[in-house]
């Protein structure tokens, strides 16, 4: 809390009376004979340090306490009436404010005021200015004591110098330890400080206790005096003003405790005499040091301005020197500025030409007359040189020169212009983007610029793209139907399998036949659909080319004519690939019934397989990956396929053949095929020179499969329960009724949900799931994950036509629909064995 000013004023005057009093009474304990006045009076430089640090308005309390200790001295040695005693100290009090008052005037005006220990001319002058004014407090108590009586008018001279120069020596030892502790940056007492001072002062006792013999007791002032000098001068040196201070206060206090018991060099002759000798030894010796403390400090104040000056010095030259230094590197630049522009000027100009002539596209600059200026390398290989040409002169057909100026005048006209073209002539054969934009200076068209891009084969490959997009839409659809067609074909087969086995001979059983082989032709071409859609379920196998090749050719004999010349050969029989043999033999035949039907009066037919390595470009080419690869090419010797036709040729349902004998899925069968297992189709064909297919299938290395033996299709079940789960009601009923007849209890379920539930609801085990794949709501595969989730490990049989893109099932077996009812028991009767 900051207390208001008059307050401040008030607490401060309280604090200043209360250390006079107290220090003048220690003063008056350390006198040196009893009735004197001590040698040294701490009250005077309690005053006048008070009011150079709390300022003038302190002073009453200076008067008050003076008032108290002269009370209190007078009333100690007795003598004079109270009303006297009274009067005494009053003018007592009054000189000694009035010399604490005169004499901080002095120090403020002449010696810097608090700040006077800061340089050796203030400290003279503080020390000048106190053998002055401490004259005042003397002369005024000593004449107060005469005129009372108290003191004879003969002693004025003695008692008036004790008196004095106890003021001085107050002063000089209480004044710099007051001004050197509200100093800032004044150097700190340390540790090490503090005990090398305390030991030069012991050592100082020692020496004296020696030469004089314990404590003091030689009489030689000059030899005794200096052993303090050595203290004095390292407080100097080392610790500043404040060092001094405390060091010459320490020596009064033993100087007077040796004087005071007759000891010492100052105690020789007599009172007055030893006192003087006493406060002139340490007034000097205070003065000195504080003067050396000064100059020292003082000395290190212009060392540290002078290398400060130095530095400063130092930084303006090598900023100079660096400026001077810089500027003539700056000349130096400047000078090879011109020549390193012009060389630049020609390597840009040379860069600016390489990168034009090895731009891919045509490039050309013309000036505000239409006049060639700029033309890049593959411009003048499409058009010729036309630089300093006006398009006049280029010798291009009138409706192309009608074309470019009218592309030219709207870029001179400030408009940008951008077309595509289809442009033929002399070589250039090719649709272009083409763009004309005005070259402007400060806002001015001076000419314009223009190129042709080639996008030839960016058409050609968009054109492909939509051709795949719509084969993959096509894919989709034939897809979907077949996946219903399948369930509708399960139905189908089943049904027909059941009538067959109960019907025996007889025209029923006949029928039933007819509808099984029916049903198998139509199973056929799903699977035709199916492998164009890339969505038929296979089971790969790895599998020789030779031997796949052969067992195929027993089929091609019957549906190869006599008069064509079936031809097969192999410059690799041992490369092997992996496919589905099913599959393989689906393009096999669908190959080989194009290549029969093109050759109607007869020809050749060449089966041949290679091992072939593929590069970056024949993959490209292929959109496959670049690697080992089997190639197998069907090749006849037909009337060839137009270029209009041969582009069409995989896309399903297209046909060149006449209503009714041909499904238009062969070929597109056959991509599908190619491109499910990793590989890639191509035709080639020239009209009169026959057509080859090519197709490319990964070549495997691992072990080859081993072939599976046919199963017994006639099995019976024993009374087992089986869930049926199947969203279509029909092939749920029809499959319900084979279990049923074959003797298993069936449950039946429309979705994985209501399977759960049913499960839930059956009061006994359920020993197979049998659950279609492809459902609404909870398919079979998240069906097959909830039950083994539930901890149920019942064997589970999966039935689809194809994997719907979804995630395989996390166990069980697969049925592939379409399927009878010999193959449904014996699915079911499999999975029951292997849980056992």
């Amino acid at each position: 809390m900051v207390l208001p000013r008059s307050k401040y004023l008030v607490v401060a005057a309280l604090v200043v009376a209360a250390l006079y009093v107290v220090t003048g009474y220690i003063g008056m304990l350390a006198a040196i004979a009893p009735g004197n006045v001590t040698a040294v009076w701490p009250p005077s430089g309690i005053a006048l340090s008070a009011l150079l640090l709390a300022g003038r308005g302190v002073w009453p309390g200076i008067a008050l306490g003076s008032l108290v200790t002269n009370l209190i001295v007078l009333s100690h040695v007795g003598g004079l009436p109270e009303g006297l005693t009274v009067g005494v100290a009053l003018t007592t009090a009054c000189g000694s404010t009035l010399q604490a008052v005169v004499g901080a005037s002095v120090i403020e005006r002449f010696a810097g005021g608090r700040r006077a220990l800061q340089s050796p001319s203030d400290v003279a002058v503080l020390f000048a200015a106190t053998l002055g004014f401490c004259t005042i407090a003397a002369t005024v108590g000593i004449g107060a004591l005469i005129a009372t009586g108290r003191l004879p008018a003969a002693g004025f001279p003695s008692t008036w110098l004790t008196w004095w120069l106890g003021d001085v020596g107050g002063v000089a030892l209480v004044t710099p330890i007051a001004l050197s502790f509200q100093e800032r940056g004044e150097t700190s007492l340390r540790r090490t400080d503090l005990v090398l001072l305390a030991g030069l002062g012991l050592a100082g006792l020692g020496l004296a206790s020696i030469v004089h013999g314990w404590p003091l007791r030689l009489g030689v002032v000059t030899f005794s005096s200096y052993l303090a000098l050595p203290l004095v001068v390292f407080a100097a040196l080392r610790l500043g003003p404040r060092g001094v201070a405390l060091s010459v206060f320490g020596i009064d206090a033993i100087m007077m405790w040796a004087t005071a018991r007759g000891r010492g060099p100052f105690a020789l002759g007599s009172m007055n005499v030893g006192l003087l000798q006493l406060d002139g030894y340490l007034i000097a010796l205070s003065a000195t040091g504080l003067v050396l403390a000064a100059s020292v400090r003082e000395r290190d104040a212009v060392s540290r301005a002078l290398r400060d000056a130095q530095a400063d010095l130092e930084a303006r030259v090598a900023a100079r020197t660096e400026g001077l230094t810089q500027a003539n590197r700056a000349l130096s630049a400047e000078i090879h500025e011109r020549q390193r522009v012009e060389r630049e000027l020609g390597q840009s100009e040379a860069r600016l030409r390489t990168a034009i002539d090895c731009l891919p596209f045509d490039f050309w600059v013309c000036d505000a007359a239409g006049r060639y200026v700029l033309q890049n390398a593959t411009s003048i290989r499409h058009w010729g040189d036309l630089r300093g040409k006006l398009p006049a002169e280029s010798g291009v057909p009138p409706e192309v020169h009608a074309s470019w100026q009218q592309n030219n005048a709207r870029a001179l006209a400030g408009e940008v212009v951008r077309q595509r073209i289809h442009q033929r002539y002399d070589g250039v054969d090719g649709t272009f983007d083409k763009l004309v934009a005005p070259v402007r200076v400060d806002g001015q068209v001076v000419g314009f610029l223009g190129l042709n891009f080639d996008i030839t084969e960016r058409e050609r490959l968009a054109e492909e793209l939509v051709r795949a997009q719509r084969l993959e839409a096509t894919g989709r659809l034939a897809g979907g139907i077949a996946h219903d067609f399948n369930n509708l074909l399960t139905v189908m087969t089943a049904t027909a399998t059941s009538i067959e086995r109960r019907a025996g001979d007889g025209p029923t059983q006949q029928a039933a036949s007819l509808i099984l082989e029916a049903a198998r032709r139509a199973a056929d071409l799903t699977r035709q659909l199916l492998a164009f859609a890339g969505k038929l379920r296979v089971s790969p196998e790895v599998r020789r080319i030779d031997e796949l090749v052969e067992e195929v050719s027993g089929l091609l004999r019957p549906i190869v004519p006599s008069d064509i010349e079936l031809r097969v050969e192999h410059e690799a029989p041992e490369a092997a690939i992996s496919i589905d043999p099913t599959q393989f033999s689906q393009v096999l035949v669908n190959l080989a019934i194009n290549a029969r039907d093109a050759m109607p009066d007869g020809g050749a037919l060449t089966i041949r397989s290679a091992a072939v390595e593929l590069d970056e470009r024949a993959a490209d080419e292929l959109r496959v990956a670049a690697g080992r690869f089997v190639r197998l090419e069907v090749q006849d010797t037909g009337a060839g396929i137009e270029p209009a036709i041969l582009a069409r040729v995989f896309e399903p349902f297209f046909t060149t053949k006449p209503l009714g004998q041909g499904s238009g899925l062969g070929l597109s069968s056959v991509h599908g095929i190619a491109t499910q297992a990793g590989g890639a189709v191509q035709m080639r064909s020239a009209v009169g020179a026959g057509t080859t297919a090519v197709v490319h299938f990964p070549r495997a290395t691992g072990a080859l499969s081993e072939r599976e033996a046919a199963r017994d299709d006639a099995v019976a079940g024993g009374g087992e329960t089986i869930l049926v789960v199947e969203d279509q009601a029909l092939v749920r009923d029809v499959i319900a009724g084979v279990l049923g007849d074959a003797g298993y209890r069936v449950i039946a379920a429309g979705d994985g949900e209501e399977a759960l539930r049913a499960i839930d609801a059956h009061p006994g085990a359920i020993d197979l799931v049998l659950t279609d794949l492809v459902m609404p709501r909870m398919g079979g595969a998240l069906l097959g994950r909830r039950l083994r989730e539930r901890g149920l490990a019942m064997p589970i049989v999966y039935m689809s036509g194809y994997a719907e893109g979804s995630e395989d099932p996390v166990d069980g077996r697969r049925l592939a629909k379409p399927f009878g009812a010999g193959e449904l028991t014996t699915a079911v009767r499999d999975a029951l064995k292997a849980r056992a």
